[in-house]
């Protein structure tokens, strides 16, 4: 039979003494194409030889070695080189004897060794066929076990790969790419659940948003690599400063997000200071250049966050919180305050911007026109357009959007709509109303837009609308702002032939220069200049003054908020020319149907309303003067139209005259008149009554809370026409709040409580008491408090606490209660009497602590003090306290008891040899022993120390009781101890006293059993003797 070329190669070690057998192998394998072949007479020559190719283990063929090779152990190379299933297995082909006795029954055939190795036994001398066979088989099977080990470890290498890319692609889910950080989804998820336990756990909790500032500059000047590498050694340094257990994610670009549990507010801001002071000292060093970065922080903590339902809220309080420390600050560490200004402000951005942007598309806004009166005729000059949205089934103000869309970019789009849509209005006009003008109030940023002007051109071009008919109210803020820019778009719309006016504000420092020289048409008063203007005559004549100028300009004034008739007439004296206010007509969605209003009928009507009005107002007044609590109405634009004499005397002003008109900014400090300012707002745009309460303090420093009421005044039509608000004083009632919830969480404290009548009958249970006896207080309320009374206490211990709470009110001490499973359980109770003020008791409250924990923590101090640590037995203390019991019966009742001393012979030794550990385990069990020995429960084994024991026996009978027992504590201690497989012999001496025989009080007993015990071990050991007796008795006899 001829080898395959592939196995021709294979090394064939041939481990053979006997010279002619090795001769016949080799010859025999040589002949077949088998060239490789190594000869070894030794077991350490087959080594040497394996050596040479520890690398390459694929080379060696097989080995043929005989069982009787000199200075080698067969059965030991076969166990380490072929006895394994791996591909490192080397064939054996073993040589026996045939002649040999023992293996007579195998000869002359080939015999495999076992079903897992690679070997064959062979009988000498060899049959050449046989061992060609054998030589064949063996490396055709270790060439398919390569084969397959070959298989088995690509399709493990695949495996691995494959895990390798699961895994990696489970961490790119839950990790960010760069930095290793977890990413925004993964660190959502988790917040969710730290916040959960967090608020749960009643733990403060702080986030903080970083921000990296002006990052992209980074990447536009040094390239997107050196940011890159800079986010990431960023990363790694804050990662260092966070704490152990928070949680640190990178939410954008240049964002992260720690979350740290159980910190506070104060706590999080030097952290926070502190963590933004090292990455900012910290210098990172790219390509020979040295980058700083700056940090700006918002803080957000749990209880800002209102709920745990989505963690996104807590993340954006903080991002704001980041954005505005921003804007506020050098520092640029913000906190999240939800009364703050700022903070307020952002999150009515957020709620009405998504809202008008609605309405932009789907046409939710409509415009409203207020007629411009001519004074002296009741000629209609032209219309204001004014802008309202619809929300919800309300009309909205623009002084609660316009602010909104002029701070979120909107502005500009609402402007459009606004001039887009009155050109449309006024195309759609038949042509006998072509007398009809209107003029539109521009933003503060219109002229920052290039389109503004195109637009206006071609929609005049495309209605062919007469551009006079189009008047634009430049904003006060552009001018001042932007002049050269203002003036610039005011020449281009004069170009086009519109009209355009400029509104005076009585804030405005600037605005009688401007207008001077400005050039519009008509100069808009604004109503705060008209509301002294009756009964002061000094106002008269500066009126009178500024309307004479603006003629002699070539402008005409326009006078607005003119809201009486008596107004319209003081006007008229001065030369006013133009008006506008409620008085002369309300903005409405329709034009009037004529070119004027029927002015001196109008004005009659008008007196004659409010003398009616007046007549009424008399009563008004008599009536909110008598309320015991502040009253005031503002207008629209938050202006102060009346108040009672309450807050007159408040504001210790005189008359009503004195805050008509004024502001909240004239009698507040400014952050709170914004605040007043806002809610006004906020009630006019909702259209529902608000209620605020306000805390404050009074001229001593005390605390002091304010209730306030703000609702809307709205007309018939749905038109708000201001705001009516109650102020009240309610500090006694939040001092009253405050003891109730004090009350009522300390009632829901960490002990059962309980509240009874005068009779024991249950009213009140909190859930501790719940979760203690197991009652529900539908089960206990109304029953008497005895239910909870168990069987261990008799009757005089509970008229022993009643007798006690009659004389001093109260009783505290530990008691045993029953559960209503049955269980009894021992408590701390308190009971305290509450009477009224005639001394008689009305309730009973108490109070139980379950100190089931503390009870089994003393017995098991009490244990571990009077028992020995490592077996368990009675120690020297309890030892001495159940002798002297013992004694002291046995004096009373005329008995005998024993002492017996037993140390252990040799023991010194087992821990010299075995180590302390072994010393521990026998010591252990000596004490099993012993106590196998003790047949009566009253008698005592106890351990003194080291290797010393001590029996104690009471009320024995017979002093051969003693004997048997000592015989036998020998006998059991003298057998072999097997410790962690170490074989122990050990012995013991034994040393017996009596009472009354050797002595009658503890000390003499135990004193003499060690006596008689030290005898024993003198006389030679592993014996017993009694005190006072001369010769040992020993194991043997």
């Amino acid at each position: 039979m001829i080898a395959r070329d592939s196995l021709k190669d294979k090394i064939i070690i041939v481990a053979e003494h006997n010279e002619a057998s090795c001769l016949l192998i080799v010859s025999t394998l040589k002949n077949q194409g088998y060239s490789n072949i190594r000869h070894a007479n030794t077991g350490q020559s087959i080594y040497e030889i394996l050596r040479t190719f520890y690398n390459q283990p694929e080379k060696i063929g097989l080995i043929v070695i005989n069982e009787h090779l000199p200075h080698s152990q067969p059965e030991q190379i076969l166990q380490s080189l072929c006895s394994s299933t791996d591909a490192a297995a080397i064939p054996f082909i073993s040589l026996y004897d045939a002649e040999a006795a023992e293996l007579t029954s195998r000869a002359n055939s080939a015999q495999p060794i076992n079903d897992t190795d690679l070997s064959l036994r062979l009988s000498v001398p060899i049959n050449p066929k046989e061992l060609l066979l054998a030589v064949n088989l063996l490396l055709k099977l270790r060439q398919e076990r390569l084969y397959h080990h070959a298989k088995q470890e690509q399709l493990l290498l695949e495996l691995s790969a494959k895990n390798i890319s699961d895994a990696k692609l489970k961490y790119l889910v839950t990790h960010d790419e760069l930095t290793g950080l977890l990413n925004r989804s993964n660190f959502e998820r988790r917040l969710k659940l730290a916040l959960n336990r967090s608020h749960k756990l009643h733990k403060n909790a702080t986030l903080l948003f970083i921000e990296v500032d002006r990052f992209c500059l980074i990447n536009e000047m040094k390239g997107f690599d050196v940011g890159d590498r800079l986010l990431v050694e960023l990363a790694g340094l804050m990662r260092t400063l966070a704490p152990t257990n928070s949680l640190f994610a990178r939410v954008g670009n240049n964002e992260f997000c720690l979350f740290i549990d159980d910190m506070t507010n104060t706590q999080a801001q030097h952290y926070a200071e502190n963590f933004k002071n090292q990455i900012e000292n910290h210098r990172f060093c790219f390509a020979e250049a040295r980058h700083s970065v700056t940090l700006s922080i918002g803080l957000s903590t749990l209880n800002d966050a209102a709920s745990t339902e989505h963690p996104g809220k807590i993340i954006l309080h903080a991002r704001q919180a980041c954005v505005f420390g921003k804007r506020c600050g050098e520092d640029k560490i913000g906190v999240y305050n939800d009364q703050s200004k700022a903070i307020a402000e952002r999150q009515n951005d957020i709620f009405w911007a998504p809202i008008i942007e609605e309405a932009l598309r789907e046409n939710q806004l409509f415009l409203v026109f207020q007629p411009v009166v001519e004074l002296h005729n009741g000629t209609i000059s032209h219309y204001e357009v004014l802008v309202r949205l619809r929300y919800a089934g309300k009309i909205i103000l623009p002084n609660v959007f316009i602010p909104v869309a002029e701070r979120m970019g909107l502005i500009h789009a609402i402007d459009l709509w606004v001039i887009e849509n009155s050109i449309e209005l006024l195309a759609g006009l038949p042509s006998t109303r072509a007398y009809v003008s209107v003029a539109i109030k521009l933003s503060a940023s219109a002229f920052q837009y290039a389109d503004l002007i195109p637009i206006i051109q071609d929609k005049l071009a495309l209605t062919w609308i007469d551009a006079g008919r189009l008047m634009f109210e430049i904003a006060e803020s552009a001018v001042l702002k932007n002049f050269e820019r203002t003036l610039l778009m005011v020449n281009k719309l004069r170009g086009l032939g519109c009209k355009t006016a400029m509104k005076m504000s009585s804030t405005g420092t600037y605005s009688s220069n401007y207008f001077k020289n400005f050039p519009v048409d008509y100069i808009k008063v604004d109503g705060q200049f008209i509301q002294h203007l009756i009964g002061e005559e000094n106002d008269h004549m500066l009126l009178k003054s500024l309307v004479d100028m603006v003629d002699k300009l070539g402008k005409k004034t326009i006078f607005v908020y003119v809201e009486s008739s008596i107004t319209v007439l003081k006007l008229r004296e001065i030369g006013v020319k133009l008006a506008q206010g409620y008085t002369l007509g309300k903005p409405e969605c329709d034009l009037l149907e004529g070119p004027s209003i029927p002015f001196a009928q109008y004005i009659a009507e008008r007196k004659q309303i409010e003398k009616a009005l007046s007549e009424k107002e008399s009563y008004l007044r008599v009536l909110i003067d008598n309320l015991p609590f502040l009253v005031w109405l503002k207008d629209t634009q938050s202006r102060f139209l009346a108040v009672n004499q309450l807050f007159l005397d408040q504001m210790d002003l005189s008359t009503p005259q004195a805050v008509a008109g004024k502001t909240d900014f004239d009698f507040y400090p400014p952050e709170k008149a914004r605040q007043y300012q806002q809610e006004d707002q906020q009630v006019l745009a909702t259209g529902q009554g608000k209620t605020i309460e306000a805390a404050s303090s009074d001229s001593f420093g005390s605390p002091r809370w304010t209730e306030i009421f703000v609702t809307p005044v709205i007309d018939k039509s749905g038109e708000p026409l201001g705001t009516l608000g109650f102020a009240r004083d309610i500090t006694e009632r939040k001092r009253v709040e405050t003891d109730l919830r004090i009350a009522a969480t300390a009632f829901e404290s960490q002990e059962g409580m309980i509240v009874t009548d005068a009779d024991t009958n249950i009213l009140k249970i909190n859930h501790v008491f719940s979760r203690m006896t197991g009652y529900t207080a539908v089960e206990v309320i109304g029953r008497k408090m005895n239910i909870l009374e168990s069987e261990r206490q008799n009757p005089a211990f509970y008229s022993a606490i009643w007798e006690s709470i009659n004389i001093t009110g109260s009783w505290q001490g530990e008691n045993w209660n029953c559960r209503k499973n049955g269980d009894i359980y021992p408590i701390w109770q308190s009971i305290t009497a509450v009477k009224a003020e005639d001394g008689k008791v009305t309730h009973y409250v108490t109070t139980m602590i379950d100190i089931t924990a503390r009870k089994a923590a003393e017995e098991q101090m009490r244990h571990i003090a009077q028992h020995d640590v490592l077996t368990d037995l009675p120690n020297r203390i309890l030892l001495a306290d159940r002798l002297q019991q013992a004694l002291a019966q046995a004096k009373r009742i005329t008995t005998k008891l024993a002492l017996m001393y037993i140390d252990l012979d040799k023991f010194k030794p087992v821990n010299d040899n075995f180590g302390h550990a072994v010393g521990d385990l026998l010591l252990k069990e000596v004490a099993s022993r012993i106590l196998t020995c003790i047949k009566r429960e009253s008698d005592t084994v106890a351990r003194l120390g080291g290797d010393e024991f001590v029996v104690l026996l009471s009320n024995y009978e017979h002093e051969t009781d003693l004997v048997i027992l000592a015989e036998n504590i020998l006998n059991a201690l003298s057998e072999p101890f097997w410790i962690e497989k170490n074989l122990i012999n050990i012995s013991s001496s034994i040393g017996i006293a009596t009472y009354p025989a050797h002595g009658s009080d503890t000390i003499s007993l135990m004193k003499n059993a060690d006596k008689a015990m030290y005898q024993a071990k003198h006389a030679g050991r592993s014996c017993y003797m009694f005190y006072g007796y001369p010769r040992p008795r020993s194991l043997q006899k």
